[in-house]
């Protein structure tokens, strides 16, 4: 029986097989073909698609081509542009954005940039949720800008760190005064903590250097000279940038230079000179007092203790302490009052009307038509009567 059906099966497919060849129509699952292809049953194949098929007349024909056109082949449908990063627009259909663009050629992708210029080239703003790792060894890591001036914003507004060429601000208030800092190379506005070693440069701060403020103290540290402005004595400091000069100028010398019980001599020889202190109160030789005539010393000389005095000694009625009444220069005595010891400025001025005049043993007093004449080595003498009249 089985043998029967092999030979029947074997005529049937050579039957068909030349009724295919001579009429060009092809069946499977029917014994009579109308079309090319005659399938009766199930078609499961993929990238089918129908092609050069006019419209279907009947509904449900036009409906099955549609849907073979629109899910074959690939396996889905939509559109795209050369460059441009695809995504799925619904569960079925792609699409594409122009702000995502892939540059096969360099392997780059171009966020809101057609041409991007690294790996991934971003135009416009970026959020980070999580931490951002920089493993590159490469140099730099990372660049912050390249315009001149640049900033990093932490989470309150307030908290910046700007760079402006080739200076760096961290800025905690709310000013946003970028020529505060374009004088500097690292500008603080507030309290800098530092705990470790801060090497080469210089530090300038307008509100001070606070040192060692926990229990361990702090110090500072100088390779070379105290440059700049010196700490005056009235501070604390010595006002000068040197050790020496330091010394020189307290008149003090450091620790174990003298041995003990002995003071320091300011000296004119290199270094310090170093002197015994002498014990008890000290004694004196003789100590004495010289003034002109004109006084008179009591107590000289001292040769243990005592009192040096000096007193005026009496003089004439009248006399005045004056230099000499002619001649040279000298020491000034005391002596008789002359014409000569009266200023000039009295002779010859005018007084409410009333002219002085001197001349040797003349004395001239003049108002108006009336003139008083003393000559001669007689006496004469003036009252006043009043604030203005004599």
């Amino acid at each position: 029986m089985r043998l029967l059906k092999r030979v029947l099966g074997t005529v049937l497919v050579i039957f068909f097989a030349c009724f295919a060849l001579a009429t060009d129509l092809y069946e499977i699952g029917t014994i009579y073909p109308i079309d090319a292809l005659n399938i009766n049953g199930t078609l499961n194949m993929k990238n089918f698609r129908i092609a050069n098929l006019s419209t279907p007349s009947l509904g449900s024909d036009a409906a099955t081509k549609d849907y073979v056109d629109s899910v074959s082949g690939s396996g889905f449908g939509g559109s795209g542009s050369a460059g441009k990063v695809a995504y799925w627009l619904d569960s079925s259909n792609l699409t594409y954005s122009a702000g995502f663009h892939w540059d096969s050629s360099e392997s780059r992708l171009g966020v809101g940039q057609a041409s991007p210029d690294y790996n991934l080239d971003v135009t416009g703003t970026g959020r980070f949720t999580g931490a951002v790792l920089i493993s590159s060894t490469a140099d730099p890591g990372l660049t912050i800008g390249s315009g001149t001036t640049s900033y990093v914003q932490f989470g309150n507004a307030n908290a910046k760190i700007y760079r402006t060429s080739d200076r760096i601000a961290i800025r905690s208030d709310s000013t946003d005064n970028v020529a505060q800092f374009t004088s500097y190379g690292l500008y603080l506005p507030r309290t800098a903590q530092v705990a470790g070693l801060i090497a080469e440069s210089a530090i300038e701060a307008r509100g001070g250097i606070r040192l060692g403020t926990g229990a361990a103290g702090g110090n500072i540290t100088a390779a070379g000279e105290w440059q700049g402005d010196t700490i005056a004595v009235t501070y604390g400091g010595t006002g000068a940038t040197t050790a020496e000069g330091a010394r020189t100028s307290l008149s003090a010398a450091a620790a174990g230079t003298c041995p003990a019980g002995q003071a320091i001599m300011n000296a004119t020889v290199t270094g310090v000179q170093c002197v015994a202190v002498g014990t008890g109160d000290g004694s004196v030789t003789s100590v004495g007092l010289s003034m002109p005539a004109q006084f008179s010393i009591s107590g000289s000389p001292v040769t243990d203790a005592g009192t040096l005095t000096a007193s005026w000694n009496d003089q004439s009625a009248n006399a005045i302490l004056a230099g000499p009444a002619a001649g040279g220069d000298a020491a000034p005595t005391f002596r008789a009052l002359v014409d000569a010891d009266i200023p000039a400025t009295l002779t010859g001025k005018t007084y409410n009307g009333l002219t002085v005049s001197t001349g040797t043993n003349t004395f001239t007093l003049t108002r108006g038509s009336a003139t008083l004449t003393r000559s001669g080595a007689h006496a004469l003498t003036l009252t006043t009567t009043g604030a203005t009249d004599v």
